[in-house]
C-alpha cells in the first residue's frame, strides 16, 4: 500500500525519535516521481546551516535519494549549497557524509556533465574535502564506465602539473595522487616522482612507495579492486547507506 504523500513527508521530516526510516525511504522510491521536487525544495531551502529548526535528517535522507534518483535537477543545487552555503564544513561537523558518500553523489547526480564538478575541484578558495569529493567523482565515473581512461587522465595531468607549477599545495596533491594510485598511475609516474621531488605532496597521506607499491601490483589487479571497491559506486539503494549512518539515525536539534 502506497503511504500518502503528506504521510510520507512527515515521517522524512520527522525528528522525534531515533528509529531508522526505512519505510519512509522504501516509500520515497517507490514514489520517486511525486516525491522527487519536494526533495529539491528540501535541500534547495535547508535553513541556515545553525538554525535549531533546520531537519538535518531529512537532508541527507533527501540527498541520498535524489542520488540513487540521478536526478540531474538536484546537480547545481546541491553544489550551490556546498559551495555559497559553506556546506562542506558543516557537513563535516555533523557526519562522515563528506568521506564517505558525497563524491559518489555528486557522480550520481551529475548526468555526465562534469562542469560543476570542474568548478568544484578547481576552486582553491574552497575546503580540500570538497575538492576531493570532486575528484572522487571522477573515479567513480569513470569506474562506471561513464568518463574515458584517456579524458580522466588528460585531466589529472593538467591538474598536477598545475599543482606543481602554480598551486603548490601538498594536501591538494596528496588529493590528486591517491585519485592517480586508484586508477593506476602508469601514465602519471614520472609528474608523480617530480612532484615529490619538488615538495608539493603530503607524504604523510601518500608517499612514493605506495605509488611503486601500487605499479607492482598490476593494472589489471587495480581496476578489478576499483570495481569492486564500495566507494566506486553510484548509490544505488538509500537504505543500505543510511542503516548505519549515526547522523541519520539520531535526533539532531
Amino acid at each position: 500500500m502506497k503511504m500518502e504523500i503528506g504521510q510520507l513527508l512527515s515521517q522524512l521530516n520527522s525528528d522525534t525519535d531515533d528509529s531508522f526510516q526505512q519505510i519512509a525511504l522504501e516509500q520515497a522510491v517507490l514514489q520517486k516521481e511525486v516525491i522527487t521536487p519536494y526533495l529539491i525544495d528540501i535541500i534547495a531551502h535547508y535553513p541556515k546551516l545553525n538554525d535549531a529548526k533546520s531537519n538535518f535528517r531529512a537532508f541527507v535522507g533527501a540527498l541520498y535519494l535524489l542520488a540513487q534518483f540521478k536526478e540531474k535537477a538536484a546537480y547545481p543545487i546541491i553544489v550551490d549549497f556546498l559551495i555559497q552555503k559553506g556546506g562542506v564544513k558543516f557537513l563535516n561537523s555533523r557526519c562522515d557524509l563528506i568521506s564517505e558518500g558525497l563524491g559518489r553523489i555528486l557522480a550520481s547526480v551529475c548526468g555526465g556533465d562534469l562542469s560543476l564538478i570542474k568548478q568544484i575541484i578547481e576552486n582553491r578558495g574552497i575546503d580540500n574535502d570538497l575538492r576531493d569529493a570532486g575528484l572522487r567523482s571522477l573515479v567513480v565515473l569513470y569506474n562506471k564506465g561513464l568518463l574515458l581512461r584517456e579524458d580522466l587522465v588528460a585531466y589529472l595531468i593538467y591538474l598536477i602539473r598545475n599543482n606543481l607549477e602554480e598551486e603548490k599545495n601538498p594536501l591538494f596533491g596528496a588529493s590528486l595522487l591517491s585519485y592517480c594510485f586508484n586508477i593506476y598511475p602508469e601514465e602519471f609516474y614520472d609528474l608523480i616522482v617530480m612532484s615529490y621531488e619538488k615538495d608539493v605532496i603530503d607524504r604523510d597521506i601518500i608517499n612514493l612507495d605506495d605509488i611503486d607499491s601500487q605499479m607492482r601490483v598490476g593494472k589489471e589487479r587495480v581496476l578489478e579492486q576499483l570495481n569492486m571497491n564500495h566507494h566506486g559506486q553510484f548509490i544505488t539503494d538509500v537504505v543500505s547507506e543510511l542503516k548505519d549512518c549515526g547522523c541519520f539515525n539520531e535526533r539532531h536539534a
